[in-house]
C-alpha cells in the first residue's frame, strides 16, 4: 500500500493544487490523506499514518514560485517561516524534533524519479530545499517516524507548481497543466510499486 498525501489550502490561496491532483489520482493499492497546513499536524500525523501495511510514502505540497514539478532530496530539522501556519503559529529557527538529525536525504530516489519523469516527457527537477515551512516539516517527520519505528520504506516528497487555472487568475504564475501533474504522480506511484528502493541509502 502506498500512502499519498496532499495539503489543504493555506495563506492567500483559495485552493491547493496538490489536493486537486490527489483527488484525480485513481490507482490500485493506494491510501489518500489530506494534511492540515499546521506544524502540529505535520509532526504528528506521520506517526499515526505509518503501519506495517504501508510500503511507501508519496507526499505532495504546493510551491507557488516553482515553474516545474520538483522532487525533494533534503528534509531539514527546522521550522522557520514568517508565514503563519493555519493555526496562526509562526516558527522562528525551531527544531522539529530535538532528538532528530539535522537532515534526512533522499537524493538517490529523487534523482532516479526525476530521470524517469523526464524520460516520460514530464518537466521535473531535483530540489535541494523543501523550505522550512510545513511541507518540509511533513517530509522530515515521515523520515523521522520511519526511523523511530525501524521501518524501511521510501519517502518521496513532490512539490507541485501552479496549474493552468491558477495562472489564468494570476499572470505572474508559471504553470504546469494539471493533467501533466496527474501523469507525473501516477508514474511515481507505478515506480514505487514496482522498483526496489532498498539500496537507495542517501
Amino acid at each position: 500500500m502506498i500512502l499519498i498525501t496532499a495539503f489543504e489550502k493555506f495563506g492567500k490561496y483559495d485552493r491547493n493544487p496538490s489536493m486537486d491532483v490527489l483527488e484525480e489520482i485513481n490507482h490500485r493499492n493506494i491510501m489518500k490523506k489530506v494534511v492540515p497546513v499546521t506544524y502540529k499536524d505535520a509532526k504528528e500525523m506521520p506517526e499515526v499514518f505509518l503501519n506495517d501495511k504501508i510500503d511507501a510514502i508519496l507526499a505532495m505540497g504546493f510551491a507557488p514560485a516553482r515553474p516545474q514539478i520538483s522532487v525533494e532530496g533534503i528534509a531539514l530539522n527546522t521550522m522557520n517561516s514568517g508565514m503563519p501556519d493555519n493555526n496562526g503559529v509562526v516558527a522562528t529557527l525551531e527544531k522539529l524534533f530535538p532528538d532528530g538529525p539535522m537532515a534526512y536525504t533522499t537524493l538517490q530516489i529523487a534523482s532516479y524519479l526525476v530521470g524517469e519523469l523526464k524520460d516520460s516527457g514530464i518537466p521535473a527537477y531535483i530540489s535541494y530545499s523543501a523550505g522550512t515551512y510545513v511541507c518540509n516539516a511533513l517530509f522530515y517527520s515521515f523520515n523521522y517516524w520511519i526511523e523511530k519505528k525501524n521501518l524501511e520504506i521510501p519517502v518521496v516528497f513532490v512539490h507541485i507548481p501552479p496549474d493552468e487555472k491558477m495562472a489564468v487568475e494570476n499572470q505572474n504564475f508559471s504553470f504546469v497543466e494539471r493533467k501533466t501533474m496527474v501523469s507525473a504522480i501516477t508514474r511515481i506511484i507505478e515506480l514505487l510499486q514496482t522498483k526496489d528502493f532498498s539500496n537507495f541509502t542517501w
